[in-house]
């Protein structure tokens, strides 16, 4: 095509390699520095590509590049972006462009002088160039809508450059990587000069903890993954400052450059939590929960924006106000953020935090935040969840794995239909309990049914039930499933429940927690008709009835008892 046939051009950068770096990450540390130093080098990207002559950024929202404000911690970079140039940019521009980014981003991290040829060796950023006729962007009508959808997805510029940079993303597997570990260098002070780019007033700070250092000095420092797992003590703070908080302070600096610091660490937590907190210490304050998020309907979204800039810049902007009032949410929770950008989301989180909340009442808040940004054209979208809980010694990288896998292949691709026959698709949690011991078990929902409500409420109601009761009734419950199913399907649950627990009635009354399972149950099995995947191998149970054990026994882990 001659050159004075394309009359809107564009710039798209990608950079990596995330995935490899944050796998490397063996502590909370690690994972925060390795995901925060992408953020920042995409941000000085973008301050030194907005200033090109004609340059303007289309995504993610220009607003706050060259703001200071910090979001708790969270990068809210992410790793790709979108330019509108007037004409076509020089080679050697873009280089010296990012060259000048990955060298303040090696000086921010080393606090001085740094081995930038680690820096330009280690980290990929594609660019690519591309140039469109107005027919080329031009969407045709279309009689048959699923056709007409399509249509308007390949003429958006962002769809096509988006195609443009997989295709060099992919190019990364004929690379020889390097045999450096960009973590090694975060692993020590380092990453201290980074928390005062990530955090506000960074010791005081309520994401962040602190260490004495050998002068007496509060230094700022990320807490460990049983920190987070254990923050519902701090609803005791005087106790917990003084028997844990301050004398954890004093010993990390013993602790830290050692081979395995983070073990010797949270064996000595666990020690002084146990001490302090007999009496009211559960299994759960040794498990962590690890959620990924991901936006529903995004992409359909941005085809029906089309090209028109103000529209794509205004979509950015609601994208980036979303991922600032997300990082508040996850960070008053108690949990930890490690990227929040747009509609993707990273956290830590413990599973029940000092307000005595679950984790779940942290993904509604989230969930309920996406849905009412104004986001200008169909409104169907959402936000699905991948959440593992894993005990506090599993390897990092597996979790990480096991929660972008029920996003991923379990939430995004939950399509059932309900006894009206109402198909529902996406906008779905995930989870999978991996116990100490090895077992594991897991279920899906969607968020906006009935069900789902049921089974966060349950949840809430579990933190007050005797955990022998919950061991107990479960159980039960499981045994008479036979019996169970055959209720739902005569409408004799009120009858079933009478029966089988009438013990446990009080006066005429269920108790709460029960007449919440009765309506749980009944919810499961008009909500789920069909399309649910099948939890086990044996044939005698059906999928409602596994999902329905499998979220009691979530249910009851939460409030259960120490063992060890």
């Amino acid at each position: 095509m001659e050159q004075q046939n394309q009359n809107r051009h564009y710039l798209a950068l990608t950079i990596g390699p995330i995935y490899r770096t944050m796998s490397h990450a063996r502590s909370t540390r690690q994972l925060w520095a390795a995901s925060f130093i992408f953020s920042t080098l995409m941000r000085a990207l973008l301050q030194r590509l907005g200033k090109m002559e004609g340059a303007t950024i289309l995504s993610p929202d220009p607003a706050l590049v060259d703001s200071e404000k910090t979001f708790y911690g969270a990068g809210i970079w992410p790793d790709r972006c979108y330019l509108e140039l007037e004409g076509k940019p020089g080679a050697d521009t873009i280089n010296t462009l990012i060259e000048d980014a990955l060298k303040e981003l090696a000086g921010l991290v080393s606090g001085g002088e740094a081995n930038l040829s680690l820096f330009q060796d280690y980290f990929r950023v594609y660019a690519i160039y591309a140039a469109y006729t107005d027919e080329e962007l031009k969407a045709e009508e279309k009689e048959n809508e699923e056709e007409q959808e399509k249509e308007r997805r390949r003429k958006s510029v962002i769809y096509k450059l988006n195609k443009l940079l997989d295709d060099a993303e992919l190019a990364e597997s004929f690379v020889p990587k390097g045999r450096n570990n960009i973590t090694s260098i975060l692993d020590e002070k380092p990453e201290e000069h980074l928390y005062l780019l990530g955090f506000f007033k960074a010791v005081e700070n309520s994401v962040l903890t602190y260490y004495e250092a050998e002068d007496g000095s509060k230094r700022p420092r990320i807490p460990s993954l049983l920190e987070i797992a254990s923050r519902e003590f701090r609803r005791h703070p005087e106790a917990y400052y003084k028997e844990v908080e301050l004398p954890v302070s004093k010993q990390v600096r013993h602790f830290r450059g050692k081979k395995n610091e983070q073990d010797e660490l949270q064996v000595y937590i666990l020690q002084r939590l146990k001490a302090t907190f007999p009496e009211t210490f559960r299994q759960r304050h040794k498990y962590i929960a690890i959620v990924q998020a991901d936006g529903d309907g995004v992409g359909k979204l941005i085809s029906q924006i089309g090209n028109d800039t103000s529209r794509i810049q205004q979509f950015s902007g609601q994208l980036m106000a979303f991922a600032r009032g997300a990082a508040e949410k996850v960070a008053k929770f108690g949990a930890f953020p490690i990227y929040i950008g747009g509609d993707d989301l990273l956290f830590v989180a413990p599973v029940v935090n000092e307000e005595k909340q679950t984790v779940l009442h942290l993904l509604q808040q989230l969930r309920t935040l996406f849905k009412e940004q104004s986001f200008s054209g169909v409104p169907q979208v959402s936000l699905s969840f991948g959440l593992t809980v894993t005990y506090y010694k599993h390897p990092l990288e597996e979790a990480l794995n096991a929660a972008y896998s029920q996003l991923m292949y379990q939430a995004k691709k939950l399509k059932t239909q309900d006894r009206a026959g109402t198909e529902n698709k996406k906008d779905a949690l995930a989870f999978l309990l991996e116990t100490h011991s090895g077992t594991g078990f897991g279920a899906s929902f969607h968020q906006g049914l009935k069900s789902y409500q049921e089974f966060a409420d349950i949840c809430q109601l579990s933190l007050i039930q005797d955990p022998g009761f919950l061991s107990g009734f479960i159980y039960r419950l499981r045994e008479l499933d036979a019996l169970l199913k055959d209720a739902v399907r005569r409408n004799t649950l009120g009858a079933f429940f009478d029966q089988h627990f009438n013990e446990l009635k009080q006066g005429d009354e269920l108790p709460g927690f029960l007449k919440k399972v009765k309506g749980f149950v009944e919810a499961v099995y008009t909500d789920y008709e069909s399309g649910l995947p099948q939890l086990s191998e044996e044939e005698s149970h059906s999928p409602q009835s596994e999902l329905i054990y499998s979220a009691l026994r979530f249910a009851q882990f939460l409030n259960a008892a120490d063992h060890e």
